[in-house]
């Protein structure tokens, strides 16, 4: 099995970190997970600068991650102005959150799930218009598909509706987002397998959070049921915790959530791989006291699970 390992820590770490990481810092690090072996990284998300000021250097960072040799470099859009600023930087892949919970989807794009399908179509009917030899990939990723802090359960019967639809729409791929860490090893190989039924080659990959320790094991579920894209974050990094709301659960209380001792950049390693040492400067000298616990499945805790099944 060829497994890719699509690093997502420039946007999704980043951006639920205050202090902003400057742009110089972001291009450093992003060359030194190319070199480090990593193929597809997410380096940024097109939204306004008012509401994330972490990403307000997005075009720059997309522009100069593209000139890294062999890599495929992905940018979130939420919406398709967002869309067209990232295909405009040169973006090989843009990612679309569209959540499955309609609480989540107001508060996270301000949209209703309805308007978002909408708006898948409309960011395919703008990449259908671009030269084939230059025309972007869309994926789209299905937050909260698990469950939600705001909404509390959501239907599995109408993720697998919305998945349909935006494939309907046009998206080259849909994938499950595990957004809020609440997903459990039965659920996970349950609805991967039937979204790779239901989809086929349409069929994402899975994009897991460790907030209640619960990612590796995630991981492996969906491994068995054939998944081969998965989404990490290089140390860790991203969460939610901004997003808990009245439906939060009562074992959010594992060490990953609650904090704890934060890793040393410079013991990461990835087997087969150049070492990471080239991230310990970026990490100290950007990350000083901040948390960097409770996110997605780090990349070298799932490169190295990965290579020894």
């Amino acid at each position: 099995m060829q497994v890719l390992v699509s690093e997502v820590g420039p946007r999704d770490g980043l951006q639920s970190i205050k202090r902003a990481m400057p742009t110089e810092a972001k291009h450093r690090w992003i060359r030194a997970l190319a070199a480090a072996g990593l193929k597809e990284i997410e380096v940024a998300s097109f939204v306004p600068a008012k509401l994330l000021p972490q990403m307000a250097d997005a075009a720059e960072v997309v522009r100069e991650a593209v000139k890294v040799p062999g890599i495929t470099v992905l940018a979130l859009a939420p919406n398709l102005k967002g869309a067209e600023n990232a295909v405009a930087a040169g973006a090989h892949k843009v990612t679309l959150p569209v959540s499955a919970s309609h609480a989540h989807s107001l508060a996270n794009i301000r949209m209703s799930c309805e308007e978002a399908i909408e708006e898948v179509g409309k960011i395919c009917a703008f990449r259908d218009g671009i030269p084939a030899a230059s025309r972007p990939k869309v994926e789209v990723g299905l937050s909260t598909a698990f469950g939600c802090t705001l909404q509390g359960d959501v239907d599995e019967d109408w993720v697998f509706e919305m998945a349909n639809r935006v494939a309907a729409k046009g998206a080259d791929t849909v994938g499950l987002s595990d957004t809020v860490g609440y997903a459990n090893p039965v659920q996970v190989k349950r609805m991967f397998t039937r979204l790779m039924r239901e989809l086929g080659d349409k069929a994402g990959g899975a994009h897991l959070h460790n907030t209640r320790g619960q990612g590796l094991a995630n991981v492996v579920a969906a491994l068995d049921a054939g998944v081969t894209t998965f989404d990490s974050s290089q140390g860790g990094i991203g969460h939610l915790r901004k997003e808990l709301g009245r439906h939060e659960r009562r074992d959010f209380d594992f060490p990953e959530a609650r904090g704890g001792e934060r890793p040393d950049p410079a013991m990461f390693r990835l087997r087969g791989h150049r070492p990471l040492d080239a991230l310990e400067p970026v990490a100290r000298a950007d990350f000083a006291h901040q948390d960097l616990h409770s996110g997605l499945v780090p990349c070298f805790y799932l490169i190295e699970f990965i290579s020894l099944r």
